[in-house]
């Protein structure tokens, strides 16, 4: 069983990379392509010394 969402990004690149995960101003997004950049984004954090369990704020524009 998949029990945090990062796994279960995971678990979908692996199984569909090439599927379509997002459609974001025009442009799809795969499954593969996200895990890849959730992973950048990761590092970026990571670089900074954000570790696991602490708390981090977004800030992104609106869209459906």
């Amino acid at each position: 069983m998949v029990s945090m969402k990062k796994d279960w990004l995971r678990w979908r690149a692996l199984a569909t990379p090439g599927r379509e995960a997002l459609l974001i101003e025009g442009r799809t997004v795969s499954y593969g392509e996200l895990d890849r950049l959730a992973d950048r984004q990761a590092g970026g954090l990571a670089a900074h010394g954000i570790q696991p369990g602490d708390r981090v704020a977004a800030l992104m524009g609106n869209s459906v």
